[in-house]
Formats: structure tokens, C-alpha cells, sequence
């Protein structure tokens, strides 16, 4: 988890490449652990959650294909986690939504973007974003 936390904290601080070498630093341990236990939804949101934010790196750095692959990336892993938003745990629920909406599937979006405003989810890049994509009323 140290690479994922270091990663998060070097993108925060504008350090990117250093953000993206800790993220994939971390990848494979996560990686490992959701092979060792394909049911478990905290590694598998780990890993989607590193894909979004290297997704973010590689959109910041004009990668327009390599953005898409990571948020395809987080899609696909946490996709058969995620059948629908009732009673899905908010956190993961942020990190599927977030991927969707990179990923211009504003449709596939909303229903997750709704349940976590019901839910009165607050993280602030996320609410940034559904604003941006016209998910989320404007402050």
C-alpha cells in the first residue's frame, strides 16, 4: 500500500514521474494478491484505483492511448465487482465512476455519480469531474 500512498502524494505534489514509477512500482503486489483471491474487492479496487491515476498521468502527459488503456484498465477489473450501485461500498463505487467518466461513458457514469451524491459523497476531484461532465449540480 506505501507505493499506492507515495504515488498518490508525489501526483498531488506535481512530481509525476515519480507518482507513475511508485504506482507501478505497487501494481504487481496487488496484481498477486487478486490472483491469490480473485473475490477479494479491496485488492481489485487497489489496482483500479492505481489505473485511474495513471491514467490521469498519462492524459497530463499528452498519452492520449495510454490514458484510455489504464482507464479501460480500471474498468475491466472492477467491472465484475460492480453489478450495480445498490449497496456497492462508496469508495470503489468513486474509482468505477471516475474511470467511466475519463473514459467519456457518461451514461455508464451517472447511475454511480448519482448513488454517491445520494450517499452525500464528497471527495472533491471526483465531484470536480462530475461537474465537468454535467453529473453533478455546479457549487
Amino acid at each position: 500500500l506505501s507505493n499506492q500512498l507515495v504515488g498518490e502524494l508525489m501526483l498531488e505534489l506535481g512530481r509525476h514521474a515519480e507518482a507513475e514509477a511508485h504506482l507501478r512500482k505497487g501494481l504487481p503486489r496487488f496484481r498477486a494478491a487478486l490472483d491469490g483471491e480473485p473475490e477479494e474487492l479491496q485488492f481489485a479496487n487497489e489496482i483500479a484505483w492505481a489505473n485511474v491515476l495513471l491514467g490521469e498521468l498519462r492524459a497530463h502527459a499528452n498519452d492520449a492511448a495510454g490514458a484510455k488503456a489504464e482507464w479501460e484498465n480500471a474498468v475491466q477489473v472492477l467491472m465484475p465487482f460492480l453489478p450495480n450501485p445498490e449497496g456497492a461500498d462508496p469508495g470503489t463505487m468513486d474509482t468505477y465512476a471516475r474511470a467511466l467518466m475519463h473514459l467519456g461513458r457518461i451514461d455508464e457514469a451517472r447511475p454511480w455519480v448519482e448513488a454517491l451524491l445520494k450517499a452525500n459523497w464528497s471527495e472533491a476531484r471526483l465531484l470536480k469531474l462530475a461537474r465537468e461532465k454535467g453529473l453533478a449540480p455546479a457549487e
